[in-house]
């Protein structure tokens, strides 16, 4: 049986819970009241942003967005491994002439047009040697006129072609035998491939300047370089002891692709043919990467002026719309590669997104 006396008191601390928390209720109400008029009030303190700065703002988040879908679409995982990314620190160093990559760049695009047109320059150096007809002998002499003239030209390439084209058909008729005629249209096809790289005619005519016709040593160069594909293309020393296996044969082809004469080193040589293995294995996901940086590079200009417009708006003297504090889409994909491709210690990045 329950006690009136206790009742009465269970049912007095009932009604004063109750009271309480009626009380905490409406005191938090009136509190989260004071706080909302309290920023109305300040809003209407503070001055609006100009409508053309949101009409700008929202026109660059658009353009950010498609851009942002684009690169998405291009990302892929292999950018982010290890010696790919090492890759590209290359590149870059070898473009802008930096850290052990001065004055490299120049002989370093020279051997990578050696080797790929290899086979174009044996069967040129066999055809001269091979077809010593007068009339033969005249085109052979044209041509290495007309290649003493490549640095004068404006349009070397298609002027040299062009040229060529002309003086060919001017001796073909006067070539006797059927084999002769069909040796010269080798020869000058031949030359049209060297010539379909800009780089070619000039490395042609450097050979031709030196009296370096030993065109075999190239094909050393590309075996080497091909070889060099399934070593660890981190591990420098002992890429050096393949090199050094060769090096009378750089040596050769050093004063032809313009080594600096203070770099015609093993270093220097290694450090090419290191370059040259990792075009070789990464060249084609360096292509996409590519593809990648442009995308991020249209990205990054209406990047710049969103960041730029956020920033001269502060929150103590503006109103600040939703608008201005959404997430900037693309910038988990930017910020991985600025990172990655930044040393932790120096701080240098090898990225330019301005470009």
């Amino acid at each position: 049986m329950v006690d009136p006396q206790e009742k009465s008191l269970a049912d007095k601390a009932t009604k004063q819970s109750f009271l309480d928390s009626n009380y905490g209720e409406k005191k938090g109400f009136f509190r989260n009241l004071e706080g909302f008029l309290q920023q109305q009030v300040d809003n209407f303190s503070k001055e609006q942003i100009a409508e053309e700065v949101l009409v700008i703002h929202d026109k660059k988040m658009v353009d950010m967005r498609f851009f942002a879908k684009m690169a998405a679409v291009i990302d892929n995982d292999k950018f982010c491994a290890k010696e790919f990314l090492i890759y590209i620190k290359i590149c870059y160093c070898l473009k802008y002439g930096i850290q052990g990559y001065e004055e490299l760049y120049k002989p370093t695009k020279l051997l990578q047009v050696a080797i790929q047109a290899k086979d174009s320059f044996l069967k040129i150096d066999q055809a001269e040697l091979t077809y010593r007809s007068s009339k033969q002998q005249e085109v052979y002499e044209f041509v290495e006129e007309r290649l003493m003239c490549i640095e004068e030209m404006t349009d070397s390439t298609s002027i040299f072609k062009s040229q060529l084209k002309n003086k060919v058909e001017e001796i073909i008729p006067q070539i006797k035998t059927d084999e002769g005629k069909t040796a010269l249209k080798a020869y000058v096809k031949e030359l049209d491939r060297i010539a379909d790289n800009e780089l070619g005619l000039k490395l042609l005519s450097l050979f031709k300047a030196y009296h370096l016709d030993d065109y075999s040593i190239l094909k050393k160069i590309s075996d080497l370089a091909v070889s060099l594909k399934k070593y660890d293309l981190m591990d420098f020393k002992k890429l050096q002891t393949s090199v050094a296996m060769q090096f009378e044969t750089f040596q050769k082809l050093g004063k032809i692709i313009g080594i600096p004469p203070n770099k015609n080193n093993l270093t220097t040589y290694t450090t090419i043919l290191q370059y040259i293995a990792l075009e070789y294995r990464h060249g084609m996901v360096r292509i996409k990467f590519d593809e990648l940086l442009q995308v991020l590079r249209k990205w990054y200009q209406p990047y710049q002026m969103i960041v730029n417009l956020r920033n001269q708006f502060s929150a103590s003297e503006y109103q600040i719309p939703k608008e201005f504090t959404a997430p900037i889409p693309g910038l988990e994909i930017y910020e991985k590669y600025q990172i990655s491709l930044t040393d932790k210690k120096t701080g240098f990045t090898y990225l330019n997104f301005d470009e």
